[in-house]
């Protein structure tokens, strides 16, 4: 019986279209494997299938070798007890040999086989829409600071304005201050002092009491963050009052102040326009002042040669 009548006879039998195989496959190390024989079946028919070990089958078997001129193969079929005769393909290669047989074997069970047709590549998902980038947050933009800008202030201060003791006081201020640039700017500011000798200790001849201006030009004034910090140049000018203690006719003398010098300033931008102010400087009176009671020998107190000038304060600026 022919092999392609045994096979549709055997489909008849068995009520489907599908043949069922049993490969048995022999091949060099180097020749595709036996999955991949299976494979080049199924592409070219949709009529076959392994089968299992407790099903009738048709058995397939295949040998492969090399031989001089590349490699040979035979397929033997056997249905029913019943083997065909054997079916040889040669080749250079061992895959076009293994190629050729799976057309053979398909041809076999389907005459309609026809050449490999390739499985569509699924297709890769369309990547998911990305969101919208969310807008960006405007940035909040500090107010510009002004080019020029006033400053109202108020400080206690403690200097020497004679050489007996020290005064202490208050000053109150107004200043105006320039940018420069980025980091720098220049200022100028007027204060009215007043300082006595009362507020810390009196001394037992006398008391002193100051009241004056002061004037502080600073070309440079430095900024680092929050902080502030330059030289300037100090002049003050005033009344200074003596009176006498512990005499019989107490009197009191007023005498001209002028004294130029240097100040270092101090400030620190505390928010809101509130900025902390210190000054520490030293100014030299321009005329020799002295204080006696009866006899021009008995000097009670004198202007120093150097009078230092501490301030601290709290001011505001527009």
């Amino acid at each position: 019986m022919p092999l392609a009548q045994a096979v549709s006879s055997i489909l008849l039998a068995l009520g489907e279209d599908t043949t069922r195989i049993r490969l048995s496959y022999d091949a060099p190390a180097s020749c595709p494997a036996e999955t991949d024989l299976y494979d080049a079946i199924v592409a070219r028919t949709d009529h076959v299938r392994r089968a299992t070990s407790d099903e009738s089958a048709l058995e397939v078997n295949v040998r492969v070798s090399r031989t001089e001129r590349g490699f040979v193969g035979e397929v033997r079929e056997t249905v029913n007890h019943s083997e065909s005769s054997a079916r040889t393909v040669d080749g250079e290669t061992c895959k076009e040999v293994v190629e050729a047989l799976s057309l053979t074997i398909a041809l076999s069970v389907d005459p309609n086989a026809h050449a490999p047709v390739e499985k569509p590549t699924p297709r890769a998902p369309a990547p998911a829409a990305c969101p919208p980038a969310p807008e960006p947050v405007p940035a909040v933009a500090n107010p510009p600071v002004p080019i020029v800008q006033l400053e109202l202030g108020f400080s206690v201060l403690a200097t020497e304005v004679l050489t007996s003791d020290f005064s202490a006081g208050g000053a109150l201020s107004a200043g105006f201050s320039r940018k420069l640039g980025e980091s720098s700017s220049a200022s100028l500011e007027l204060s009215l002092l007043f300082a006595n000798t009362g507020l810390l200790a009196t001394p037992a001849s006398h008391k002193a009491e100051f009241e004056g201006l002061a004037l502080d030009a600073c070309p440079v004034r430095w900024q680092f963050g929050s902080v502030e910090l330059g030289p300037c140049a100090l002049a003050n000018a005033g009344i200074l009052e003596a009176t006498g203690r512990g005499v019989s006719e107490p009197a009191s003398v007023e005498h001209g102040w002028w004294s130029a010098g240097l100040d270092f300033k101090f400030s620190a931008l505390l928010g809101g326009g509130f900025v902390f102010e210190s000054a520490l400087g030293a100014t030299a009176p321009l005329v020799k002042r002295r204080f006696y009671t009866s006899l021009p020998d008995h000097v009670i107190a004198e202007t120093p040669v150097i009078s230092p000038l501490l301030r601290l304060g709290l001011g505001f600026r527009f």
